[in-house]
């Protein structure tokens, strides 16, 4: 199936929506992993939907370039498939205030020094090579780590989860935007207004 180059509003917000419903399902699949005391397969999930939920504050701010005729739609498809820059989107979250921000600085200092191992994801479900010895995903990733990952995640998904509720309703707020109060709202932001 080829791509539309550009998406409706309508479409950006099932997107959304979808992105945001299929983190939280793969939240909930970890949780039982965590239960079941499988600690990289819980890492490996919560990094995926990091991903997800980093797609779904994405689309958020695709939707309010789109309303105001500025969006890029080649920069956004490149972004869109680019896991890494997905995960960078759920980061701006910390921003709001998030409790265990410190998790965030944990997380990024592990992904540093797994440099020799590849990134926390992929120790987190393959074997490797470490400056010395092959590894397995159980003997980089543990209880503390994963519990940990997994809580941040969690929080991550509440505070999103909220955001849509209580603010997008779903995409109403964002369907009855113009190009003016886009602009406008924007201009402030830029501004520094409240």
């Amino acid at each position: 199936m080829k791509v539309p180059k550009k998406l409706s509003i309508n479409e950006l917000n099932k997107a959304r929506v979808k992105a945001l419903q299929n983190a939280k399902e793969l939240m909930k699949d970890a949780e039982l992993l965590l239960q079941g005391k499988r600690w990289p397969r819980v890492v490996f999930l919560c990094r995926t939907a990091e991903e997800e939920m980093g797609k779904y504050w994405f689309l958020v701010g695709a939707a309010i370039a789109a309303i105001s005729g500025k969006i890029d739609w080649k920069h956004f498809w490149k972004t869109y498939r680019n896991h890494k820059g997905k995960t960078m989107m759920l980061h701006h979250l910390e921003l709001w205030g998030l409790k265990g921000t410190h998790l965030v600085r944990e997380l990024l200092e592990l992904e540093k020094r797994a440099d020799s191992l590849g990134k926390v994801r992929e120790c987190a479900l393959y074997s490797d090579v470490s400056t010395k010895d092959f590894v397995s995903p159980e003997e980089v990733i543990g209880q503390h780590l994963a519990t940990r990952v997994f809580k941040l995640d969690m929080d991550r998904l509440e505070l999103l989860e909220l955001i849509e509720k209580e603010s997008l309703k779903s995409g109403a707020v964002l369907s009855n935007l113009t190009k003016e109060s886009v602009e406008k709202l924007l201009s402030r932001y830029q501004r520094g207004d409240s």
